[in-house]
This record gives C-alpha cells, sequence and structure tokens, in this order.
C-alpha cells in the first residue's frame, strides 16, 4: 500500500534539481472511477460563456440609476478553462484506507494554518477563514451546468451603480447571524471591515487585498440597517470579485459590536463571522477545530466538525492520507496519478494557478498613476543585470537589462519542469497571466528553451562570465520553493551564474518588501492575476503597476501596464477591453518584466472511504472552498 514519495524526475532535469540543495537558503517558519488502464480525469473546466459585466434579475431605470437585483445574469464573454488535462493510470485499486476520525468528523492536511484574526485590518477576513467555512464574502463564484459564474450576490440582496459609474448602493441581506450570539448582520458591520481593511481609508491596514480595496474604493457609509453606500474613485468592471468576493480576492465580514465592546486587541483575538462553522480552536501553526453552525442563515452543513492540521511537507500530508488519518489533502502533483490509482479521488474548483517569476526591482513608474504623487522605489537597484529604469527605453542600459531578462526565460526548460514537479499534470507557459490553455493566446508570446541563444544574449548584454543573481521561493508553499530551486539550478548549469535560491515563511519580512516595494530579488509568484479561469477582458495586472501601492505587489510597475489598466477598467465593451489586455501580453513578452515557469491546476485529493462527495465553489484561489457542501460516506 505504501510506495516511495520521491518526485518522478526526468533524467536531465534532475541533476539540476539536487545540485540546487547546495545553493538554498532556507529558514522555515511557521491544498466514477475510470476503467483499468484509462486516463483519470483529474480536471474538468470546459470552454464556458462567463459574465463580465454584471445585472440582475430586475433592472429598472430610476433617475438615471441602473437597480440590480439578487440573481446574477449578464452579457456573456466566451472563457475558455483550461483544457482537461489526463493522466494515465495503471490499476486501479481499492487501497484507500478506512478513515480513522468518528463519522461527522472530517480531518484537512493542510500545508499551513495562517493567523486566525478577529480584525480585518489585522489580516484577518482573507483566505482560510472564508475558504474554510467560518466567514463569508459579500459576493461568490456559482457553479453551473455552463460552468463558472461571478459576481453572484452572497451577503449582499441587491445592488445598484450610478450611470457615472461612481458609486454603488448595496442591500444585505437580512437573518444573517454572527456567531455566539453576537447579533445580526448590518450595514454598520459591512462598512466597518471593508474601511479597516482598505489601506485608503486605513492606512495602517495590512490585510492581504489593503491595496485592491484602496485602488477601487473611498469611504463606505450605511445609510440604513441594511444599506450601504459605496463610492468608488476608479470604476472597476471586477468590483464585485476583486476583493469582495470568495472567488477571487477575499475580504470576509467582521462584526462590528465585537470590536466595539472588545477593542482591537481583543477583536483581533476573537473570530466571529457568519459562515456555516465556527471557531472551537484556532492555533497558527498547529491546527484549526471548526464546528458546524446550528440553524446557520443559508446552510446546514453534513459535518460536524471539520480539523484542519498543519503539515508543511506534502509527502508527510500524503502518508496521512494513506494510513486515514486525514480525509483530504494537498499533495504533490507528481503524485496524484498513484494515488488515483490506489482508489483516492480528486476535486477542485475548477481553475489553475500559475507559476511566474517576477523580475523584482523593475519599478518604473516615477509618479503614481492615480494621484501624481512622486514614488519611493528603494528596490530599483540599476546595478543588478535585470533591472533598468523606463526613462528611456531606447536607452543601452533598458536595452542590456531587457537581454538579461530574456536570457533568463529562455534558460527555463519548461517542459521538464513540467514532467518532473507535477508529474505532466500542469503544462508550460510564458509569460504572467496570459496562459496558453486560453485561446487568445498569441504564438509570439511562447519562449523557446534555447541554452545557446541564451549565452548569446548575456555576451551581447556584457556579462559573458555570469553574474550573481537571488530568487526566492517561499517555504511551505511547496511549489513555489521547488520552482525557484530547480529554475536557479538551470541558471546555474545552463548560463554559469552564481546563484543564490531563498526559501523562508512569505509573512512578515517578504511580504514586506513587496509591499513597500524595496527588494530587487527575483521571486516565484502567481502574482494574482495569473489564475484561472480569469476572464481574459478583466483588467489585468494590477501588481505590475503602482495602482496596487498600499498592498502586495509582485515588487515590478510599469507606466504602460497602469496606463492600460485603467483605460480597461474604464471601457465598457467586452471586446474593446479584450484587445487592450492583449498588448499588455505584447508588452511582458517584449520587456519580459516577468517570466512564466508552468500552470499547475487547483486539485485536492480526497478519501471515498470517508467523502462521498464534495464538489467546491469555483475560485481563482483554490482548491478549498464550500466545505459545507461535503457529504461524508454513511457508516
Amino acid at each position: 500500500m505504501f510506495r516511495s514519495f520521491r518526485p518522478i524526475f526526468r533524467p536531465a532535469i534532475a541533476p539540476l534539481l539536487i545540485a540546487a540543495a547546495a545553493i538554498l537558503v532556507v529558514a522555515c517558519g511557521s491544498e466514477d472511477e475510470p476503467a483499468q488502464g484509462v486516463p483519470q480525469t483529474v480536471l474538468v473546466p470546459q470552454t464556458v460563456e462567463v459574465p463580465a459585466t454584471v445585472i440582475v434579475e430586475r433592472t429598472v431605470e430610476v433617475q438615471s440609476t441602473v437597480v440590480v437585483e439578487r440573481t446574477v445574469v449578464a452579457t456573456p464573454t466566451a472563457i475558455s478553462a483550461p483544457a482537461t488535462p489526463t493522466v494515465s493510470v495503471g490499476n486501479i485499486t481499492d487501497n484507500a484506507p478506512e478513515p480513522k476520525q468518528d463519522f461527522g468528523h472530517v480531518v484537512f492536511a493542510v500545508d499551513t494554518v495562517r493567523p486566525g484574526l478577529g480584525r480585518a485590518a489585522s489580516s484577518g477576513g482573507e483566505g482560510p477563514l472564508v475558504q474554510w467555512g467560518v466567514g463569508e464574502t459579500l459576493f461568490t463564484t456559482a457553479s453551473t451546468p455552463d460552468g463558472p459564474v461571478f459576481g453572484q450576490p452572497w451577503l449582499i440582496d441587491s445592488w445598484e451603480i450610478n450611470s457615472d459609474l461612481t458609486e454603488v448602493t448595496m442591500t444585505t441581506v437580512r437573518g444573517a447571524q454572527f456567531h455566539n450570539g453576537w447579533g445580526e448582520l448590518t450595514a454598520e458591520d459591512v462598512v466597518f471591515t471593508i474601511n479597516d481593511a482598505n489601506a485608503r481609508t486605513n492606512p495602517e491596514s495590512i490585510h492581504g487585498q489593503a491595496g485592491d480595496l484602496a485602488n477601487i474604493w473611498d469611504a463606505w457609509e450605511a445609510t440604513g440597517t441594511y444599506t450601504i453606500r459605496a463610492p468608488m474613485h476608479n470604476f472597476d468592471p471586477r468590483w464585485q470579485n476583486n476583493a469582495l468576493s470568495d472567488g477571487f480576492q477575499i475580504t470576509g465580514i467582521f462584526s462590528k459590536k465585537v470590536f466595539d465592546d472588545l477593542g482591537p486587541d481583543g477583536a483581533r483575538d476573537t473570530i466571529v463571522m457568519t459562515g456555516p462553522f465556527s471557531v472551537d480552536q484556532w492555533s497558527e501553526g498547529e491546527r484549526a477545530v471548526l464546528n458546524a453552525v446550528d440553524n446557520h442563515w443559508r446552510v446546514s452543513p453534513m459535518v460536524d466538525q471539520l480539523t484542519f492540521i498543519e503539515v508543511p511537507e506534502p509527502s508527510v500530508r500524503q502518508a496521512m492520507l494513506l494510513v486515514g488519518s486525514a480525509d483530504i489533502a494537498r499533495i504533490g502533483q507528481s503524485d496524484i496519478p498513484g494515488m488515483l490509482e490506489d482508489g483516492f479521488k480528486t476535486t477542485g474548483t475548477q481553475g489553475g494557478a500559475e507559476l511566474n517569476i517576477a523580475f523584482s526591482g523593475n519599478l518604473w513608474e516615477t509618479n503614481s498613476a492615480t494621484s501624481n504623487e512622486i514614488l519611493p522605489r528603494q528596490g530599483m537597484d540599476t546595478s543588478k543585470p535585470w533591472i533598468s529604469d523606463w526613462k528611456d527605453v531606447n536607452s543601452e542600459e533598458f536595452e542590456r537589462a531587457r537581454k538579461v531578462r530574456t536570457a533568463l526565460s529562455m534558460a527555463i526548460d519548461r517542459e521538464g519542469l513540467v514532467e518532473a514537479l507535477t508529474g505532466g499534470i500542469g503544462w508550460a507557459h510564458y509569460i504572467p497571466m496570459f496562459n496558453p490553455a486560453m485561446p487568445q493566446h498569441k504564438d509570439e508570446w511562447v519562449v523557446p528553451f534555447d541554452v545557446d541563444a541564451a549565452k548569446q544574449l548575456l555576451n551581447e548584454a556584457g556579462y559573458p562570465n555570469g553574474f550573481d543573481i537571488q530568487i526566492f521561493g517561499q517555504c511551505c508553499d511547496n511549489d513555489r520553493q521547488f520552482v525557484a530551486e530547480a529554475v536557479g539550478a538551470m541558471w546555474r548549469q545552463n548560463l554559469g551564474l552564481d546563484v543564490e535560491v531563498q526559501s523562508f515563511s512569505y509573512r512578515p519580512i517578504w511580504r514586506a518588501g513587496l509591499v513597500e516595494r524595496t527588494t530587487s530579488v527575483p521571486h516565484v509568484h502567481a502574482c494574482d492575476d495569473g489564475r484561472l479561469p480569469r476572464p481574459w477582458d478583466w483588467p489585468v495586472g494590477i501588481t505590475f503597476s503602482s495602482l496596487s501601492r498600499g498592498g502586495f505587489s509582485c515588487a515590478v510597475e510599469s507606466p504602460f501596464v497602469a496606463e492600460t489598466w485603467l483605460d480597461v477598467a474604464r471601457e465598457s465593451d467586452p471586446e474593446k477591453r479584450l484587445q487592450m489586455n492583449m498588448a499588455v501580453g505584447d508588452h511582458y513578452r517584449e520587456t519580459m518584466i516577468g517570466t512564466g515557469v508552468f500552470t499547475v491546476p487547483a486539485l485536492i485529493v480526497y478519501n471515498p472511504k470517508a467523502i462521498q462527495e464534495w464538489q467546491p465553489r469555483p475560485s481563482l484561489f483554490g482548491p478549498i472552498t464550500a466545505v459545507e457542501a461535503i457529504v461524508p460516506v454513511s457508516r
């Protein structure tokens, strides 16, 4: 029943990955059975019609205001999700173990248990709190027979936007209760949470979406018990999804009464939200234990308790599945085919995540794209071969750094890494945020694996003997760490560079350098918009621009990306938005401000002897959502 957990490396790749160990700097701290021999389908997204702009059930013209209510419909934009990857497996056996948990208790083995914080400004209300069922967002993404539909109301019952796209009025649902008797959710709770998280209205916020909220929203105001006025200073056609939905950027809603009664410190340590599970225990770096909420306003879970256990090493998470001590776990991509052979199953959020390398420090915007204020650019160290200034794109300096970045991209054997690190489940891509799984992808964006051409570019740039370079891949997110190790080894072997691979926890040190734009170290990341199936006509690349100042970025800023993002956000025609975005893809390929490596599907493995059925909601940030939809096996 047990197998080796060694990755399956291609012979040409294995020596590079082994060599990477010698240059790694780590400081780790505290995702119907087929017939035998038939390929097992492990990801199911199809070409679908997904809304780009949302209107709803009933549309009424009232004094130049478009009123929008409840069920989302829209002028659809054709979106292709990734082609279904298949994995050939051998004879499928029945080796999945009997679960060790009592009926009604489900155990997840996860890579990390992040801080559970009860206040938005303290980086609470994002990610796991909502994805694991404790919190809820204003909007969600629904799964339909035709594919995912973005921007569905959740804690919002109805909304309307004025004709000049500068203000949204929302009405909250009625009857949604906060946990542990803290009362009904009202407009005051929503307004408090959003303004607390928004870096524009609260400069001290370190919420994950502080910058995303700041780019769109001014201060929200409660105009009644259940009504909200939400003024915009930048219209964004993704506004229901970007920072307000569990399907993309996440901001879960907290109780204002908890903050008022307990104060900032007490609220931070008291997690009170509206989801179908409440917190029994939340120990950062260890575990979270969640109990089903009786008579929840929206849904009654079919399991009584969820336990999330931090297990950083994917092979250990896999072992827990194999002995029955975990029911659900995200394991190494290359180990999924073997688990399918053993009778385990996969599910996911109908999407995938890119692994990109951002060439940090290329901070080309001197002034803010929105306020025109002069921007601090501490990370723009032009002594680094991959960093140049934008002030003269025809200069020898700019061309030198562009050639270096292109050479670094051309020295990556993407197909080899797909085979070695994903077991063939993933697929290569070449520039960030523009994925070849989507039909709009252009052949001109492909970057060939060509070591000789890469060396020639380095010679032309004045680096025939190479140079020193670092690359960061965060610890405890093994995909990013492994990609950093492997790519660093390729740069070392193929180009003769002196490479230091850095790997340590993302928070607080590394993230601070991205937010403050002080880092100049290339790093592995999806960069937010590197997610599928993101609609192609959405504004793209905010984390490659000054528009995300005050929050997360990929430590690169291009004035072309910022200007185009704003133009796309103002454009009402989806086809014109799409064409504008194609120019951003051209810009990425030409300047190589970042490079793609490969994309991995958002898959999670579960034991079918414990879980009868589970279909997470679609999400660009997977693979765990809709835990209330888990159907346990009757015992």
